[in-house]
């Protein structure tokens, strides 16, 4: 059904949880806040970092930007790695591969960061590229990365292509771009999220997202 499959990297391959709140614990502790309890603060897993800081203290862009640079001393050397794979992912990325489909990763992390975690968890092979934001380009949007993947897979035909993620920002960024989206359920969004956001494919488990892209 679909040839080109653009999978979100946090809350959609691995589990970034434990290494992404210790890292805003850390940020804030070290930039002179007061943190929470770590994971509070795992609904800042998926939404860019600057609107996150800023909401939480209500301070301006510029401060965020400092915490992000205090976030990634921790994230890292340490919080890249304070993160676990979804059991089943690397088998089913790998049947993907072997059916002939194209597999990209668009994230909102820095693209060093992702190729990390990938290599990390020996699944580097299975894309064909790694989609992320640049370093000096924190507000970059989903929608400006999932463009640039189309760009560079020469703009495939739409209808042959599928955003797979946790969060109503995957499925905007698809919608944005002309795709259909799917929303996983073991990740860290919700039923409501997914029908708040219009995803087309709403999937519990990796099984029933094998099902829906093996089908």
């Amino acid at each position: 059904m679909w040839d080109y499959l653009f999978f979100d990297l946090d809350g959609t391959i691995s589990d970034p949880g434990p290494g992404i709140c210790s890292s805003v614990v850390y940020a804030l502790e070290k930039g002179g806040y007061t943190a929470k309890e770590s994971d509070a603060y795992q609904s800042w897993i998926g939404p860019p970092l600057i609107p996150s800081f800023m909401a939480e203290l209500g301070v301006s862009e510029e401060e965020a930007l400092r915490l992000i640079d205090l976030y990634r001393e921790y994230f890292s050397d340490r919080g890249i790695y304070q993160n676990s794979i979804y059991p089943g992912i690397p088998a089913l990325l790998r049947e993907l591969k072997a059916a002939g489909r194209t597999l990209l990763i668009v994230t909102g992390k820095p693209t060093e960061f992702a190729v990390r975690i990938v290599e990390y968890f020996g699944v580097a092979d299975c894309f064909t590229k790694v989609c992320g934001i640049p370093m000096d380009n924190e507000a970059m949007t989903k929608e400006e990365t999932l463009q640039g993947a189309l760009d560079g897979l020469g703009r495939p035909e739409l209808s042959r292509c599928l955003m797979i993620g946790d969060r109503h920002h995957d499925m905007e960024a698809a919608h944005a771009c002309g795709m259909e989206s799917a929303f996983v359920l073991y990740g860290y969004g919700s039923e409501q999220e997914a029908l708040d956001c219009g995803a087309e494919y709403t999937v519990p488990t990796v099984a029933a997202l094998r099902a829906l892209l093996l089908s």
